[in-house]
């Protein structure tokens, strides 16, 4: 890539490891950090800016000069064991609506070149042999507020810009230090893995350096307002159970847990804690409906438009697996 490029959400998992593809192939790479946020190691190298997305004049600066914007930052889930619905509620409309769309408007201003989004397939919900012309249907709070960024960035570059906007739909994009599967990781290596029903239903998943390879990919060859699904194809949760047990050299145990006391208790973590105005956040995927339902559904989309690109999954999934966490076992 061409020019000094922003990333926004440097410091979160999947900002850190484009930023140091970035800086390892000598390229200008400006990293865009909240004003409390450390600077993490792999960012070494970087220029490092101080901003906030709900704060559009703090943005002005550190798009100015930009070729091109890759916007990773978002927000997932809160942090605390109990906060307040609608706190959170408005943060997240906030980070991953408005500010996609203060980030997109900045870029536009700037005359950068292109602006990538990082979107999410919970932007589109679950479903077997997705594409990206189907029809939206989110589960939940984050994959709405996803959808609704795709929008805001939209309005933020209109039709005729000169900035190229191109939207990336991540599947659940799997390493070592992501705090998510490290979760389902540190299960492994516990040896008794719990998964939701009879473990069999589908999940879109991706390995975080092939999700970088076709980020990269995107911000040199894909179209103007278009979306693309980034997935190395669907894995079951046995599958990816055993294939992580192997991976880290331990022999883990599977253990289904009916769907019935999950469903019960993504009730009693959700609907049932809405009179009281709470979210239970460390509930996980059953702190709303929603997520209980991703869990348990299938999970497959079509990656057909980013394949035409030239693009491909760096390693299968037991590689890549193997290569992401065989120094940790």
């Amino acid at each position: 890539m061409k020019g000094k490029i922003l990333i926004t959400g440097a410091a979160g998992f999947i900002g850190k490891r484009l930023s140091a593809r970035l800086l390892k192939s000598g390229a200008e790479v400006r990293c865009l950090l909240r004003h409390f946020s450390p600077v993490p190691a792999e960012l070494s190298g970087a220029e490092i800016v101080r901003g906030d997305l709900l704060e559009p004049a703090s943005l002005e600066p550190a798009a100015k000069g930009i070729s091109a914007v890759l916007h990773c930052a978002a927000l997932v889930r809160p942090r605390g064991a109990i906060i307040s619905r609608r706190e959170f509620l408005k943060t997240l409309e906030a980070v991953n609506r408005d500010g996609a769309r203060n980030a997109a408007s900045a870029a536009a201003a700037a005359g950068a070149k292109l602006f990538l989004h990082l979107s999410s397939i919970a932007a589109q919900g679950p479903g077997v042999s997705l594409r990206e012309t189907d029809p939206c249907r989110p589960m939940t709070l984050y994959g709405r507020s996803k959808l609704d960024s795709e929008t805001a960035v939209m309005q933020g570059i209109p039709p005729g810009s000169s900035c190229r906007l191109v939207i990336a739909r991540p599947a659940m994009i799997y390493g070592k230090d992501s705090p998510n599967w490290n979760k389902f990781f540190s299960a492994v290596r516990s040896g008794l893995v719990p998964v939701p029903g009879r473990g069999n239903n589908t999940l879109s998943v991706c390995w975080v350096e092939s999700l970088v390879d076709a980020l990269l990919r995107l911000a040199e060859s894909g179209e103007d307002r278009a979306a693309y699904t980034v997935s190395e194809g669907p894995r079951t949760w046995n599958d990816l159970a055993r294939m992580s047990s192997e991976a880290l050299g331990v022999k883990a145990k599977i253990l289904k847990v009916p769907e019935w006391p999950l469903a019960l208790a993504a009730f009693l973590a959700g609907p049932a804690m809405r009179p009281a105005g709470l979210w239970l956040p460390a509930a996980g995927f059953l702190a709303e409906p929603g997520s209980f339902r991703e869990a348990v559904a299938n999970w497959g989309h079509d990656t057909t438009s980013l394949c035409a690109l030239g693009w491909s999954p760096r390693l299968s999934t037991p590689e890549a697996l193997a290569a992401e966490l065989r120094e940790t076992a």
